[in-house]
C-alpha cells in the first residue's frame, strides 16, 4: 500500500480539467511558458469612421490545457499537436467591440486559409493556425458588423480590414 501511494505521488498527472486555454495577456503567456511571438497590426483600413480599431495586441502561443501536477496543483500542459493559437486582446472599455457582443453584433473573419475558425476561449478571442509556421507570418483579417445575431455570412457591414504580421 505504501509503495502504491509513493508511486502515485511520484507520478506527474496530466489530467485535463478543461478544454484548451489561452492566456489573457502576453505576460501570462510568457509566465506559463507557452508564448511564441508577438504580432503587430499593419495596413489597418477603417471602413466605417464611427468605430475605432478594437484590438490592443495579438500574440502566438502553444495550445495548452490546465492539468494537475502530482500534488494536485494546476499547471499548464502543452498539447503535443503542432497547432498554435493566435490570441487577440481587446482594448479596454470598448462598448461595441466587447466579448459579450462578439458573434452577436460583430464578427471577425480571416481572408485566407491560414487559420481554423475564430472564436472565444475563456472570454478571449483566438484562432488556431493550421500548423506552426516558422519565419514571417502575414495573415489578413476583416471585422464585420452583423445585421442579425449569429448571421455570419449575410447582411454583414465591413468595419475594418487589417494584416497581422509576426515580429
Amino acid at each position: 500500500m505504501i509503495v502504491a501511494l509513493l508511486s502515485m505521488l511520484s507520478c506527474n498527472w496530466n489530467i485535463s480539467k478543461n478544454p484548451s486555454q489561452v492566456s489573457k495577456d502576453i505576460h501570462e503567456s510568457i509566465e506559463k511558458n507557452v508564448f511564441i511571438r508577438e504580432f503587430r497590426f499593419e495596413n489597418i483600413e477603417t471602413l466605417d469612421k464611427n468605430y475605432q480599431f478594437p484590438f490592443k495586441q495579438a500574440w502566438e502561443e502553444k495550445v495548452w490545457y490546465i492539468g494537475l501536477d502530482s500534488l494536485g496543483k494546476e499547471k499548464p500542459v502543452i498539447d503535443a499537436l503542432s497547432a498554435t493559437n493566435i490570441v487577440f486582446q481587446l482594448k479596454e472599455n470598448e462598448k461595441f467591440f466587447s466579448i459579450d457582443n462578439f458573434m452577436h453584433k460583430w464578427i471577425m473573419k480571416e481572408e485566407g486559409e491560414a487559420t481554423i475558425g475564430i472564436g472565444t476561449t475563456s472570454g478571449i478571442i483566438n484562432t488556431t493556425l493550421r500548423q506552426e509556421k516558422k519565419g514571417l507570418i502575414k495573415i489578413s483579417f476583416a471585422i464585420y458588423k452583423q445585421k442579425y445575431e449569429y448571421d455570419t455570412n449575410n447582411n454583414l457591414t465591413p468595419l475594418f480590414k487589417f494584416n497581422l504580421v509576426s515580429n
